[in-house]
C-alpha cells in the first residue's frame, strides 16, 4: 500500500512539476520580451536616431564639396615597410 501511495503522490508531483515549468519558461519568455523591448527604445533607438541626424557618409546635403576627395599620397610601398607589419 505504501509503495502505490508513494507512486501516485510522485507522478502528481512530476505533473505539478512540469506545468509549474511550463509556467515559468512562458513568464521568462514575456519578461525578456519586455526587457529587451524597453532596452531597445531607451538605448538602441536614440543612438540610432543621433547617429542619423548627425551622420552624412555619402556628402548628400547641401554645402558639402562634390567631386573627388583630395586624399594624403600614400608612402611607397617598400620591403621595409612590408617588415613592420605584426
Amino acid at each position: 500500500m505504501t509503495d502505490a501511495r508513494t507512486a501516485g503522490v510522485a507522478g502528481v508531483l512530476r505533473r505539478l512539476w512540469r506545468g509549474w515549468t511550463r509556467v515559468g519558461r512562458a513568464l521568462g519568455d514575456l519578461q525578456a520580451r519586455i526587457l529587451l523591448t524597453v532596452f531597445y527604445f531607451l538605448v538602441v533607438a536614440p543612438f540610432a536616431l543621433v547617429v542619423r541626424l548627425t551622420a552624412d557618409p555619402l556628402a548628400l546635403r547641401p554645402g558639402t564639396p562634390r567631386g573627388w576627395r583630395v586624399r594624403a599620397p600614400a608612402e611607397p610601398l617598400t620591403l621595409e615597410r612590408a617588415r613592420q607589419q605584426s
